[in-house]
Formats: structure tokens, sequence, C-alpha cells
């Protein structure tokens, strides 16, 4: 299931031996000197897929149950001349091993890359952790016998990784593309300054990364058909075109074609390199003014909690544009012109005529993206009061705008307050571009009422707090559903929780990874395939609705949501 397991492989006997054994992950495995344990990293209390390792710790498992060092023991070596073997001898026992594991403790933020090295009568571990004011930065823990181990930091530098090469009694980190030496005090690097001078042929790296590219797609696209293209005709067809590539923008153009032919979602290459950097930029600024279209100087409204929505208003709907940082405009001039700078500024200087009269305003910035961000916002908070008004508060509306982190924190934040008074839900996943939190929402969804409980006097109150899937639940989707998105609609039909309504998905689900190439350019890898219990292909299928209602463009011109009035109907139809 997309989990990792450690095993170790036997030589003389060709034998393969797991050595966790695990459905979650464990990776980065590393010996120690002794060859007594193994050392790891994992999060032993959730899966790495699909949202990746969140609260990793290092682990080590002795390979065979001993006893640590006794005193006694150590005094008498000190009076033992026979010779000793310096090659760790690896034994393995493997009864109960999955109750041998050791955490190797820090306490708070998550730990990852062991690498271990001897020193004299010490054992020193180096690893990677952040739990230090968040920053992630390497680390080292020093094991001695008969003392308490002892953790320090060594990188005065963040870094999230580092590689070790051990010649004889030094060692040589490669962090950050630079190389330090750990110093004799074992506490601190010391920088190697290198210097070297090369030349490369951009036609011979481009070529290769082409052929990379397409061998990345070959070892990994997630359907072994190829979607019933002949992947290797298509190289061979594209490769004959690489005598004309005479720049980056060419390259992009023929890889993204050749990706193309794939006919997949999730698909892409990347690239940029600093013979395309430009001496030149374009910033669009806003303050969340908007103006009207017939008269693009006079201000129409006020954005929803941007920088000019204040509880006393400055600036206000009627409200004429007269300069900007102390330009007077042009009311032939395109308004925007006077929005735009090289680099952003952090505030505008406005003026404004009302009734006659001109009044100064300074402002702190928005890009247009944080503009477009509050008006979808207004947009959610419209159709919140909506579904309130039409239901008389008994239906509560929330909406997804992906399917990141970020959006999922909010989901319950949503579910946690007022919708959790709410009767019943309109669960709106429209226009909502996917991401991978689809396991989190649906397991929260899927929540059931198993008990009560009160205080002596109080009111029954239901365990668990939130139990979703005891009221009346509806899913929008439309055409502009995609990726994750699709496969929670496909799993809260699947498990029962109510029906789709809408139109049907974009088919555009293939969870992916990716793969840097030897220059910083990215190619995506579309490896995992999304599939129903039937069988069914998300990626060629989609998601069907229950309910077929379609919106086109003159409703929402008129501002009418025919989709949103039918769940309407349907979740007060069942209460």
């Amino acid at each position: 299931n997309f989990e990792q397991d450690i095993f170790i492989y036997h030589l003389p006997t060709k034998r393969t031996i797991n050595i966790t054994n695990t459905g979650v992950s464990e990776y980065d495995p590393y010996w120690s000197p002794d060859g007594k344990y193994l050392y790891f990293t994992a999060d032993r209390f959730k899966p790495s897929y699909p949202q990746g390792t969140s609260n990793s710790s290092i682990y080590r498992i002795p390979l065979y149950r001993f006893l640590a060092e006794l005193k006694q023991e150590q005094f008498s070596n000190l009076f033992d001349d026979t010779p000793k073997d310096t090659v760790p001898k690896v034994k393995l026992d493997l009864t109960n091993i999955a109750e041998r594991w050791e955490e190797i403790s820090v306490r708070g933020g998550e730990q990852n890359s062991p690498y271990l090295y001897k020193k004299k009568e010490e054992t020193v571990l180096l690893f990677i952790s952040n739990h230090d004011k968040g920053e992630q930065a390497l680390w080292r823990r020093v094991f001695k016998p008969f003392e308490e181990p002892k953790t320090e930091r060594i990188s005065s530098f963040s870094t999230t990784g580092y590689q070790v090469s051990s010649v004889k009694n030094s060692n040589y980190i490669l962090a950050n593309g630079n190389i330090y030496t750990i110093q004799p005090n074992g506490t601190e690097l010391k920088q190697i300054k290198i210097d070297y001078t090369f030349s490369k042929s951009i036609g011979n790296e481009f070529t290769q990364m082409f052929f990379e590219s397409w061998a990345i797609l070959q070892e990994n696209f997630y359907d072994d058909n190829f979607h019933g293209v002949d992947w290797t005709q298509k190289r061979d067809y594209y490769a004959s075109f690489l005598p004309h590539v005479r720049h980056r923008d060419n390259l992009r153009r023929l890889l993204n074609d050749l990706l193309g032919e794939l006919n997949a979602s999730h698909m892409g290459f990347r690239s940029d390199g600093d013979e395309e950097k430009t001496f030149y930029s374009a910033y669009s600024a806003s303050v969340g003014v908007l103006f009207n279209n017939d008269n693009p100087y006079r201000v129409e409204r006020i954005v929803t909690h941007s920088n000019a929505d204040l509880t006393n208003p400055q600036i206000k709907p009627g409200d004429i544009l007269v300069a900007v940082n102390g330009d007077r405009v042009d009311s032939n001039m395109n308004r925007e012109h006077y929005f735009s700078f090289p680099s952003a500024p952090e505030e505008l200087i406005l003026t404004f005529e009302r009734d006659g009269k001109e009044f100064t305003v300074t402002k702190p910035t928005h890009s247009s993206n944080q503009v477009k961000g509050m008006l979808y916002d207004e947009w959610i908070a419209q159709n919140r009061e909506y579904v309130h008004n039409k239901t008389n508060g008994r239906v509560a509306y929330v909406h997804m705008k992906d399917m990141g982190v970020g959006s999922y924190r909010q989901f319950y934040i949503d579910m946690t307050t007022y919708a959790e008074k709410a009767d019943a839900l309109v669960l709106d996943l429209r226009y909502n571009r996917g991401g991978n939190v689809h396991d989190d929402v649906l397991n929260f969804l899927a929540r059931e009422p198993y008990l009560q409980w009160s205080y002596r006097e109080g009111a029954l109150a239901g365990q668990p707090n939130f139990a979703p899937a005891g009221k009346p639940m509806i899913l929008l989707m439309n055409e502009h559903s995609l990726s994750d998105a699709e496969m929670t609609a496909a799993g809260f039909r699947q498990l029962g929780l109510g029906k789709l309504l809408g139109t049907e998905t974009y088919r555009w689900i293939i969870f992916t990874s990716g793969k840097g190439l030897v220059d910083g350019s990215f190619v995506r890898v579309p490896a995992w395939g999304c599939y129903t219990l039937n069988g069914d292909n998300l990626e060629l299928t989609g998601v069907a609705p229950d309910i077929y209602i379609n919106t086109d463009f003159k409703d929402r011109l008129n501002d009418n949501d025919p989709q949103l009035d039918r769940a309407i109907e349907e979740m007060m139809n069942e209460l």
C-alpha cells in the first residue's frame, strides 16, 4: 500500500528478511558500527501515503538480545591481550523482533536521516531534527558506556539533508551544496572552500534531459499500457527534433508535447535557466476596491476583508479616483496603468473625489491573487447565508476550495462551529482542484453517533462530539471538480454518506510525484492510479452524479444557482 519496509539480504543463502514488516513506512536504514543495531526513520502512528511523513522519529532495533556492557566486564578487558576482531559480526534473532524497537527520543519536532560512526569509546549518531525552534538542522547524539546520551546541534545553518563520507579518521559532510569537516570537538563544522571552473554543452545537456524524462515515465507511469500509446515509438519520433532545439523554450515545447501524447492528467515538464532571466517585471497592486464597469474610475464597492474594508470605511461606493501616489489620472487611460509597478509597493496613496471635494487615503496593498481569493470567499459567504436563510438555519453549507491542508483545517473549523448546530449539510466541492486530504475529510464525515452521556441534571450529549453521518448530507460537484475532489466524491458515494448532485467530474485524477533533473528542471510523474472498488479507473470514468443538474453561463450572469437550490430542496425533503 505504498509504504516501505526495511529488509536485510543474506548473501550466502540469498535469503531476504523483512525486519520491520509494518503497515507504515520505515526508511533511512543504517547499521551501527558494532553491527548490533539497525537504525532507521519512521512514523509509527500514521502511514506516509498520501500526505507524507509528518511526525517521524529515529528508532533502532537490537538485531539480537544482549545485555548492555557491564562495568566489571569492561574492567576485565583492560587486562585482556587477546587480539580483537575489528570486523563487526552481525547476528540476527527474529524472535519477537517487532517488540524490540527502541525510540531515540528527542523532545519535540521530527527527526530523520541517521548516520553513525565510531570515535574511540563513543558511538556518534548524526541526524536531522527540527526540535529547536522548528529549524531543520544537523544534530548529533553521543553514546558512551555508563553515561547518559548527550544531544548537541553541530550545524549553525539550516539544512534538510546531508551526506557523509568517512575517510580514515575524518568525516566529510555535504550539505546545502558545501563540503564540511567535523571538528575534533565534534560539535562544529568547518567549510572546505572549493572553486572550480568548467564548461558544458547546453545542447548535449538538453538531449540527456529529454531521454531521462522519457525514461522516468517509462519506468513509473501508472498504466503499463501507456493509455494505448506506443511510448518507444513516440520517443524516437520526438527525438528526431532534438537537433533543431536551439534554446530552453524549444525543449519545454518538445517535452510537453511528448508527454501530452499519453493523454493523461497531472503531466508536465518545467525548466528555467539563467540565460532566460529578464531585467524587468510588472506587478499589479490593489487595496481591495472594485470599480464600476461603465465608469472605470468610480468605486463600485469594497471587497470584504480587504485593507479597504474597515468598520468606518474611508472609501465608499460612488467615490471617484483622481490620483494614485500623487499622479493625476487621465480618465482616457486604462485604469490598471496606475496600479502597475516594477515591484510590489507596500502602500498606495489614493486620492478620491466625493461631493466635489478631494480626500487622500493611504492603504497597504494586496496582490491580484489575494483579491481573487477574497472574492472567492465572498461567494462562499453568500452561499452560506443563502442556504441559512432558505432553510431557517436547519441546513449548513460548507465549501472546500481545494483538498489541501489549509482547506481541510477550514473545513474542520466550519464543521465544528456553525455546521455542528445544523440538522443537515450541503458539502460543496464545485471548482475544487484537488490535493490529498480526501481520507481525512471522509473519515470525519463518516463519524456516526454511538453513545450519549451527561453531567448530573444536564442534557444528554452525543459521542463522538462531532458525528456528521448521523444527519442528512449531500455533495455538490461539477465539471470543474477534479483530482482529489473526485476521490472524495467517489468515497462519499461508496460510504453511503449521501447523494451526489451536479454534473460529472473532470476525469483528472492520478496521484503524482516528480523527479528533478541535473539543472533543476522537473518532470511530474503520475504514478498512482485511482480506482473504485469495482475497478473503474477514475481518470477515464470520472464520477457521475446521482442527481444531474447543470448550470450555464446565463445562470452565473443572473446570479442563479440551480444546483444549490436543488440541494436545499433535497435536504429539506429529508428533514
